[in-house]
């Protein structure tokens, strides 16, 4: 790839497969699905390290002729929570240093319209275990009388949200840093998401009128996984000894993690329950009628960058010149990337491209992307490849600039030569 590029295996970075659909053999090249290419990780994120290497060096010989020098980071745990993410940037910030940085990743509009990003979510997965009786109960024998660890964590679960999705914890909506007019304004002229409720089979969205844009731009909390019990042909009469959810939660700018955990922990507090971090102990169990585990998994917090960065309005500017076609910036997408990271290690600007097709089935069976939007992908990144930022857009004459797909980077050509040594240790 030359000097002035470092990369890790493409597709390196792939949603572990907790479904058990994706077929026989789910990490197969690809297989069509209608007119889409389908395969294990195939949209998140295959597709953006293809969009963002193919304009570097096209096979068809129609390379991109580089206005600026170009790195690639890929970085290979994001699904795990990106670990060792930080200790990378720290260890290589000088050979990292850059003007901005283009994220390939995540999907387009679903009106299927070219897409800008401006703000990441932050992100951290929370599991809570209510527990019962210390052994199976017989529902028959015992039911009316033993508590039901399943009906417990349902009614606490319940308290989480009113009927229009506001979370009720006590400040949680405190440190969310508001839009801005010019953020408000964006969504407002993004286009409907009327047909996509439509197409979902949903008769009413959540956030009392609000548009997806605004909801977005809020901290969140989800259920993503519930158990307590067996059903089906596996069903039996017993009241389960404990019951289990996995709670995703979004963090926007401004918010920490562990202030939201913790107005989480008070809050199931305030609930009469007592809160430990491990399985509590049969004293426990016999000292206090209510009791909660809680625990989180590795999280990072959210990242966003101004509308009127001058870099992001180039790369705006860039993106409308190459194509009629109508362009979507969004000031937050509901998705989250490990993107504050870099901003805190390495202080520069970041902006997203997305390239899929939104109805991807991401992390599901048949995750699939639409080729005629890889094809887009790879016009529009050739076009921020070929563009020398020297222009009145771009304040600073020393350029340079980092991308991804899950990250590139791209440095001024009248910059030294990127990493003159080869491949640093560690991301090679």
């Amino acid at each position: 790839m030359g000097a002035g590029a470092v990369a890790l295996p493409p597709g390196r970075d792939l949603a572990p497969d907790r479904t058990g659909r994706h077929g026989a053999r789910p990490l197969d090249a690809g297989r069509r699905v209608s007119t889409r290419l389908a395969a294990r990780s195939a949209a998140d994120d295959k597709a953006g390290v293809m969009v963002a290497l193919n304009p570097f060096r096209d096979p068809a010989g129609t390379a991109a002729r580089l206005g600026v020098n170009v790195k690639f980071f890929f970085e290979g745990e994001e699904e795990k929570g990106s670990p060792h993410l930080r200790a990378i940037l720290r260890a290589h910030g000088e050979k990292l240093a850059s003007e901005l940085w283009v994220m390939v990743d995540g999907p387009r509009h679903t009106a299927g319209y070219r897409t800008m990003v401006l703000e990441v979510r932050g992100v951290v997965d929370v599991g809570i275990t209510v527990y019962g009786a210390n052994r199976p109960l017989h529902a028959g024998n015992y039911g009316n009388w033993a508590p039901n660890p399943a009906l417990r964590l349902a009614a606490l679960l319940g308290s989480l949200k009113d009927a229009e999705g506001r979370i009720l914890i006590p400040d949680f909506y405190d440190d969310a840093v508001l839009a801005t007019a010019a953020e408000l304004a964006e969504i407002t002229k993004a286009p409907s998401m009327d047909a996509t409720r439509q197409s979902l089979g949903i008769a009413r969205t959540q956030g009392g009128g609000k548009l997806h844009g605004e909801l977005v731009l809020l901290p969140g909390i989800e259920i993503t996984g519930l158990s307590a019990g067996t059903t089906d042909t596996k069903a039996a009469n017993v009241i389960p000894t404990e019951a289990e959810v996995r709670l995703d939660m979004r963090l926007v700018k401004g918010d920490r993690i562990d202030r939201q955990l913790a107005r989480l922990v008070r809050f199931v507090e305030g609930q009469g329950y007592r809160v430990l971090d491990r399985a509590p102990t049969e004293e426990e169990r016999l000292s206090h009628p209510l009791v909660a585990k809680i625990v989180s998994g590795f999280g990072y917090e959210a990242q966003r960058t101004a509308l009127d960065e001058p870099m992001v309005m180039r790369v705006k500017h860039l993106l409308e010149s190459v194509s009629p076609d109508r362009l979507v910036v969004v000031p937050s997408t509901g998705g989250s990337l490990p993107l504050s990271l870099f901003a805190s290690e390495l202080g520069a600007p970041m902006v997203t491209i997305p390239v899929v097709n939104a109805d991807n089935n991401l992390h599901g069976e048949n995750e699939n992307v639409d080729p005629a939007f890889l094809a887009e992908g790879i016009t529009n990144i050739r076009a921020i490849m070929e563009d020398d930022f020297s222009d009145r857009w771009v304040a600073d004459p020393r350029l340079r600039l980092l991308w991804s797909a899950y990250v590139c980077a791209l440095q001024s050509r009248r910059g030294s030569a990127i990493f003159p040594d080869g491949y640093p240790r560690g991301l090679a």
